[in-house]
């Protein structure tokens, strides 16, 4: 899955994960930020805000401090 990339070193905020993934030939591929699975977020009024089905974090979902950086899929075959 393509997603935004999360260095290593880059502490979480609760409600955040971190999904790893390898090809199919084995090679790791980099972290990207999911939402954690039972995770509820709420804006500043205190409404649920929609998770994507996915999970996977859009860029303007990203918690602050961490660098929008996408990371692309290796082409598969």
């Amino acid at each position: 899955m393509a997603g935004i990339a999360v260095p290593p070193d880059y502490v979480l905020p609760p409600g955040y994960v971190r999904h790893h993934q390898v090809t199919d030939e084995g090679e790791p591929l980099e972290a990207i930020l999911m939402f954690a699975p039972d995770v509820e977020l709420r804006d500043a009024s205190g409404n649920l805000v929609s998770i994507p089905e996915d999970r996977i974090v859009p860029p303007e979902m990203v918690p602050p401090g961490l660098p929008i950086r996408q990371i692309s899929l290796p082409p598969s075959g």
